[in-house]
């Protein structure tokens, strides 16, 4: 707390710049100053325009930044969620100079990553399928729009997992004429396809290559899990496994404490269960939240 005295100043001597002080001083948390631009030498620096303040904000994406009310209240980045400076891409969504930087917007890089991300998942995770998995950069209405198609009404993060068959009806009758006629139901033309936005930085791209083909691992396996809660929460568990593998820890603060009752309180779930039994005992509670009869799209 910043104060202010007209008290002759006997024998005191400004903490910050070390002159002695005559007439007039400032004193803030007990300390004493000779003048306020002393006293504002010791407040914390914006993140983003590096001047001091007296009050600022601290952003739940990354406690370790604190910016002003002025630069607090700029654009979010659609990526790493700060405020900054962003620059606008052409599907409407503002990214910051520090994202754009490390942006992948080349598919055929965006591919190897993604391959390289699924070939980690199998071989050091033990998570992955053998489908064949279409994938693709797109934009953020195209995503939207896919994700509306795909009955997912949820909300999505910065991707998408897309399964797509036609399903055919055959009836099946027999001679015998006291035999009931079987229906018969199966599927054809099964395409499975991941989108990511293009313009994600190379470590986000990571966690949300991760998180959309755990919902393949998931929907290979139980797919008769219809909680979004569950199904979101298994995917973010994985993304938080993928950010350790590649060394992008710090991504899976976001993750932690998403307040999204689907997204953040279903990762806490299903990392708190497999904290409790164990990853084992995680895949069995999976198979009583999928019963053999059910078969559904994720």
């Amino acid at each position: 707390m910043l104060a202010f005295t007209a008290l002759e100043a006997a024998g005191l001597r400004c903490v910050e710049c070390k002159r002695d002080i005559s007439g007039r001083y400032f004193t803030s948390n007990d300390k004493t100053y000779c003048s306020e631009a002393c006293v504002q030498k010791t407040w914390p620096k914006c993140s983003l325009c590096g001047k001091p303040f007296r009050a600022g904000v601290q952003m739940a994406e990354d406690p370790s930044k604190i910016f002003c009310a002025e630069c607090a209240a700029k654009t979010p980045c659609f990526s790493c969620r700060l405020p900054a400076d962003c620059r606008k891409l052409d599907d409407g969504r503002e990214i910051c100079p520090q994202c754009f930087s490390r942006a992948i917007f080349d598919l055929g890089l965006a591919r190897e990553i993604f391959d390289e991300v699924r070939q980690r998942l199998r071989d050091e995770l033990k998570l992955g399928t053998e489908r064949r998995i279409h994938f693709q950069l797109t934009s953020l209405p195209d995503l939207e729009k896919r994700s509306k198609d795909n009955g997912i009404n949820q909300g999505i993060e910065l991707g998408l997992f897309y399964h797509n068959f036609t399903e055919v009806t055959k009836t099946i009758t027999s001679a015998l004429p006291w035999i009931k006629p079987k229906t018969e139901i199966r599927r054809t033309n099964e395409r499975f396809a991941i989108y990511a936005l293009y313009g994600l930085p190379k470590e986000k791209l990571i966690e949300v290559c991760a998180h959309e083909l755990a919902h393949d691992w998931m929907q290979k396996n139980y797919p008769g899990i219809r909680d979004m809660k569950i199904r979101e929460g298994w995917a973010e568990y994985v993304a938080t496994k993928a950010n350790r593998l590649f060394g992008n820890e710090n991504l899976n603060r976001r993750i932690e404490r998403n307040p999204d009752p689907v997204y953040g309180d279903g990762y806490r779930e299903v990392a708190n269960y497999a904290a409790s039994h164990g990853e084992d005992g995680l895949y069995k509670y999976f198979e009583s939240l999928s019963p053999k009869s059910v078969d559904v799209e994720q």
